[in-house]
């Protein structure tokens, strides 16, 4: 079976593409039609017409070309001349039979060879500038096309870094890689020290003496910071004792600089009960014996604070939730004992 041509009149290659042969079918998709027509006479240009891809024949593209660049060769057709040499053109298309026969570039001090006004560095310049000709920043002589994308014509024009004796080219800003890194590293410096200086503690107000990340001046602070998110809410409370309110920063001697965070009585409460403990401790002994009020086992008396086993005091109902002094509301306790208990009540050791 014989394969399908192409439907242009006059065109007997195969068909390709839209009943079309593949040279058609690339006029279309370069065009949008595969058809083209003579500039001279108007009639269809076959495929490798003689007068190229403009003229469908010899004549048509002899009487559009002028006689100064035509010449007669053996076979008695017409071939055009270079522009520059006058030889004929090996491929009888263009207007140079060699490089060597190419106009120079039009800018300033170009002696690139180029078919058209500029050479392809110029003619990118013209396209994004509009002149192929660029200032120099310093001097104002032209660019050349070496020295792009820099805005100088020479290193001698070439910027140089502000800081003294430096000879390097800058980076980003006026200073060098080197010399900027070193600014950054200045000012980083001296943020980190602006921000490390006036600050106090916001538990103890006590300033700190660390650098910007430290946010407390002691682990006590920062234990306390943690299990009281409002701080300041949290330094004061009321005494159980007398009902007045009390800071928790008060001092109490020079080994405790601040109270703890459990306390329930203010400072002169906390004095008095230490005296009616002292005062009530034989009569205790005398009515309660001495054996411990929380696991029942005897106290040893020789024993002295702080050790574990040494005696203390126990308030039945805790002096935190409104248990008083009186005797009926003591009881002895090992030191580990009542420790244990803290402020709960009915507590007791098995």
């Amino acid at each position: 079976m014989d394969k399908p041509t192409c439907t242009i009149d006059g065109c007997e290659r195969t068909a390709y593409c839209k009943g079309w042969c593949k040279n058609h079918y690339e006029r279309w998709q370069y065009n949008g039609t595969p058809h083209r027509e003579c500039r001279e006479c108007g009639a269809e240009v076959p495929i490798k017409s003689p007068g190229g891809t403009t003229y469908c024949s010899e004549r048509c593209r002899k009487g559009n070309v002028p006689e100064a660049r035509l010449v007669l060769n053996r076979r008695g057709t017409y071939v055009r001349r270079c522009t520059t040499c006058g030889d004929p053109l090996a491929s009888n298309r263009g207007k140079y039979c060699a490089e060597s026969c190419w106009p120079t570039c039009s800018a300033p001090g170009c002696e690139r060879k180029y078919v058209g006004r500029y050479c392809d560095g110029h003619a990118q310049r013209v396209r994004k500038y509009g002149t192929p000709v660029i200032p120099c920043i310093e001097c104002g002589m032209n660019i050349g096309l070496d020295r792009f994308p820099k805005a100088t014509c020479s290193d001698a024009c070439d910027p140089r870094c502000v800081e003294p004796g430096c000879e390097r080219e800058p980076w980003l800003t006026d200073r060098c890689a080197t010399h900027e890194a070193r600014e950054k590293r200045r000012q980083l410096l001296a943020e980190y020290r602006n921000r490390a200086t006036g600050r106090a503690c916001p538990v103890c107000e006590k300033p700190l003496d660390g650098g910007p990340l430290q946010r407390y001046c002691s682990v006590s602070c920062t234990k306390f910071a943690n299990r009281h998110p409002d701080i300041q809410s949290a330094l004061w409370k009321e005494c159980v004792g007398c009902g007045e309110h009390f800071s928790l920063l008060e001092v109490l001697e020079e080994k405790r600089p601040r109270r703890r965070a459990d306390v329930a009585d203010c400072h002169s409460c906390s004095k008095r009960n230490f005296h009616i403990y002292r005062i009530h401790k034989d009569d205790v002994l005398d009515s309660r014996g001495t054996d411990c009020g929380l696991c029942g086992d005897s106290i040893d008396l020789d024993l002295a604070w702080p050790h574990p086993q040494s005696l203390s005091i126990d308030h039945i109902i805790p002096w935190s939730v409104g248990g008083s002094h009186d005797l009926a509301n003591l009881q002895p306790a090992h030191l580990i004992c009542n420790a244990k208990k803290q402020d709960r009540v009915g507590f007791k050791i098995a």
